[in-house]
């Protein structure tokens, strides 16, 4: 994967992360998905980790019934 990423920026010389490998190679508009996308994942990424973080936490501590 990496030396495919290295490639592509050697033959694709130019700012904006995958949406500029997706552009030129799906179009215009799977380009815009892509950026989008990618900007969804980042937001999604930390609220998912603490939520599965916690519950596998959870399942490890007992529970003190007070």
């Amino acid at each position: 994967m990496r030396a495919g990423s290295d490639e592509a920026g050697r033959g694709l010389p130019s700012a904006g992360s995958l949406y500029t490998y997706n552009s030129r190679g799906l179009g215009r508009t799977g380009g815009f998905l892509t950026g989008w996308m990618m900007i969804a994942a980042y937001a999604l990424y930390a609220p998912a980790g603490i939520a599965l973080t916690s519950e596998y936490m959870s399942q490890l501590l007992p529970r003190r019934c007070t």
